[in-house]
């Protein structure tokens, strides 16, 4: 899990993230979980937000449980909140709510995994063990017809994540624009 996440942090510093829109097509600041007024300086006033329960507004309370268990597997909480902590499903319900082709995808999407997880399984998705979920969301990636969502949902929360406070100040490190005295550049050793 640590090298993934490490490849997701690198993969966010070069971009600038801030001010390129998001691969959803949304705008990467969104309202509660997702102010834009968190700057995360050390001696700043500001603080985590608090996140409300999740509550769908666009999906309806199964898939909700599905979308939340679904970015708690890609993003799982470790010595950082991971993406339920940070109001992942929150903000993919926005999107969905604001983008009709993607809500319809995910919506596709879900009741696949729900079907799957019934006639497999013979469970709910939310009832499975961890391996047997990771091993529908692999079966999703791998269908032709059902990878659509799969990286909608895997874009999403990653956008969502490290859009947040959670994601781009407390794993990130983000401390806000900062006046640098010199610029060391990368002191990673690497081979070009």
């Amino acid at each position: 899990m640590n090298s993934r996440r490490d490849t997701l942090k690198h993969l966010v510093a070069i971009g600038t993230l801030a001010a390129v829109p998001s691969a959803s097509g949304q705008d990467a600041h969104l309202p509660d979980a997702h102010a834009s007024d968190q700057s995360g300086y050390e001696h700043s006033p500001y603080k985590a937000p608090a996140i409300p329960p999740f509550a769908p507004q666009t999906f309806s309370a199964a898939e909700g449980a599905i979308v939340s268990r679904i970015v708690d597997l890609i993003i799982p909480a470790t010595d950082t909140p991971g993406a339920l902590a940070a109001g992942v499903p929150q903000y993919i319900d926005h999107v969905a709510a604001t983008n009709s082709a993607r809500h319809r995808v995910i919506v596709e999407g879900l009741a696949w995994i729900e079907a799957q997880s019934r006639s497999v399984h013979d469970h709910a998705f939310v009832e499975l063990e961890p391996e047997q979920q990771i091993a529908l969301l692999t079966a999703a990636e791998n269908d032709t017809e059902r990878a659509p969502f799969f990286h909608a949902m895997k874009d999403l929360t990653v956008d969502g994540y490290y859009t947040s406070y959670s994601g781009l100040v407390e794993e990130l490190g983000y401390r806000g624009n900062q006046m640098l005295a010199s610029f060391p550049g990368c002191t990673h050793d690497h081979e070009l």
